[in-house]
């Protein structure tokens, strides 16, 4: 637990420091997506294991490492990040394609496992993105509540998930995909996504340049909890 702590504080100084670094530039906010991006597509890889090759595996890896680059390059220069990045995934998926012609004895399962890790978590890496840039033309007049949500929302729910699964978990949520996983920490998770969503409501309503009802956020907030867990679970059983 006090490695888990450690590793949090550590993250949570990051975020701050390149959360400081956009109100200069919101491109900055993009290396920390850089990594994100890097480091998934790296660890879906090598969740499979044996069941992907070692050149399948160096297209995911590099896929993900071109994401952000690609994106944050066309979008300076054309405007067209999100089309450059479609582009790059249909690149990405074909080659994969193209291997089952060379590597003919390998299985389909192979090659959808591929195309899986493409995917996924890539194209919610896309959307963090898209978000990171959707705020330069905001109308609420806050420069960073797009991406800060999902920053401030996920964490409190997988925080609060644990800590109430340690201290209150006894019936077991999905045993087959996670044992671990608890209904206590399943519900408490939800509350820290709630929570999440009334302390963005508070921080920011003052700024904000038109009225929004505190059940917005509230709602944000299961929703935001709910999807959190729901991706940790499909993420376990993969």
């Amino acid at each position: 637990m006090l490695k888990r702590i450690i590793t949090g504080i550590a993250l949570i100084a990051i975020l701050v420091g390149f959360f400081a670094l956009r109100q200069l530039d919101y491109r900055y906010f993009n290396i920390v997506l850089f990594a994100l991006s890097t480091i998934g597509s790296y660890e879906m890889a090598n969740m499979f294991n044996n069941n992907l090759s070692k050149v399948k595996k160096a297209v995911i890896i590099i896929f993900g490492a071109l994401l952000v680059p690609t994106y944050t390059l066309f979008e300076s220069l054309y405007s067209l990040g999100l089309m450059a990045s479609i582009i790059l995934f249909g690149a990405a998926i074909l080659v994969v394609l193209s291997l089952l012609v060379f590597e003919f004895e390998k299985s389909l399962n192979e090659v959808g496992n591929a195309i899986l890790s493409i995917i996924y978590p890539s194209i919610f890496i896309l959307f963090m993105l898209l978000l990171n840039r959707l705020e330069i033309n905001s109308y609420t007049g806050i420069t960073s509540l797009p991406i800060i949500t999902i920053f401030a929302i996920a964490p409190l729910t997988d925080t609060f998930a644990y800590f109430g699964g340690v201290l209150f978990g006894k019936r077991k949520m999905c045993e087959k995909i996670s044992p671990k996983k608890t209904i206590a920490g399943g519900v408490s998770g939800l509350i820290g996504g709630i929570i999440g969503g009334i302390a963005l409501y508070f921080i920011f309503m003052p700024q904000l340049n038109t009225s929004v009802p505190l059940l917005i956020f509230v709602i944000l907030g299961v929703i935001g909890g709910a999807l959190t867990e729901f991706g940790d679970l499909c993420e376990s059983a993969i």
